[in-house]
């Protein structure tokens, strides 16, 4: 009697578009050996070989491990699904200790010396100036722009100020709004735009210009082939923890380009720097970290 053999249909298109994206958001953080900021929360949503999503778990290891046998793409899927996992667990707990820290820390002072009893029964004083956040306003895109195609071009202000120079200058000056000038104290060569600095010893100067987790993504991607700025400087820009993964991303992709990372009074609570701290760790070049006014309990 003839035996029939049979083959697996071939999922449609709409399921292969889904095993594909599944398979990259694992393969991502593979290729950056776990780093927490590579593992995206949903990595969560990846099946496990259990029951009913054995089958969509299979199909996706042998995506991600093409030359293994089925046994083995499967088990080696599991090993990484299984470190990916544990990753993302410790960021939420990093996450809700974060939340719950001041409920924590009012606990202590009830403890020690009892709950206050209001302002009628145990009053404070008032006096004194009214102490208020500083307000900022995120820029707009147009706000940016120049300073950031002036990094992406990857131009030292010196070449661009020196006197046989004067037509790209004065191209520069047209185009991108480009001042020339120098700092005041120290002499330093520098260019400036609508908002932000480039001096020619290195230091990129946004402080203060509210970069905010709005344009962090355009900043660092300008940078991306920046081969003179070693001096970050970002205070002041609340890129919270949206900012934190980027620049995260940026260091374990060039962990030897920058020296400086000031990156105080950005809104960072303690799940961003466990992502900064897990890409700084490997970088030798970094020896500045400025972190002050940051929410890290």
């Amino acid at each position: 009697m003839a035996t029939t053999l049979t083959q697996t249909a071939a999922p449609a298109a709409g399921v292969r578009d889904n095993l594909n994206f599944m398979q990259k958001r694992l393969q991502t953080a593979i290729d950056h050996n776990f780093l927490s900021a590579y593992v995206p929360d949903s990595i969560n949503d990846l099946p496990r070989r259990r029951h009913s999503t054995t089958t969509v778990a299979s199909q996706v290891a042998a995506l991600l491990f093409p030359d293994f046998t089925q046994v083995k793409a499967d088990i080696h899927y599991e090993i990484a699904l299984s470190r990916a996992r544990r990753v993302a667990r410790q960021r939420e707990r990093a996450r809700v200790h974060s939340g719950n820290s001041h409920i924590k820390n009012d606990a202590i002072a009830s403890e020690t010396q009892g709950e206050w009893l209001g302002q009628e029964e145990d009053p404070i004083s008032l006096d004194g100036p009214m102490a208020l956040p500083m307000p900022v306003e995120i820029g707009t895109d147009d706000d940016f722009q120049d300073v950031f195609q002036f990094l992406h071009l990857n131009l030292n202000p010196k070449d661009v100020l020196s006197p046989e120079k004067k037509d790209m200058r004065d191209e520069l000056t047209s185009t991108l709004g480009l001042m020339p000038g120098a700092e005041i104290k120290w002499n330093t060569p520098m260019v400036e735009f609508k908002r932000g600095v480039v001096y020619d010893d290195g230091r990129l100067d946004l402080c203060k210009m509210v970069v905010g987790p709005t344009h962090i993504e355009k900043l660092l991607d300008a940078l991306e082939r920046n081969t003179v700025v070693t001096q970050f400087l970002l205070g002041n820009n609340v890129i919270s923890t949206t900012g934190a993964r980027r620049i995260a991303r940026f260091i374990v992709d060039h962990p030897e380009r920058i020296e400086t990372w000031y990156i105080a009074g950005n809104h960072i609570r303690a799940p961003g720097f466990q992502l900064l701290v897990d890409a700084m760790v490997n970088s030798s070049r970094i020896t500045n970290v400025w972190l002050k006014r940051s929410g890290i309990l």
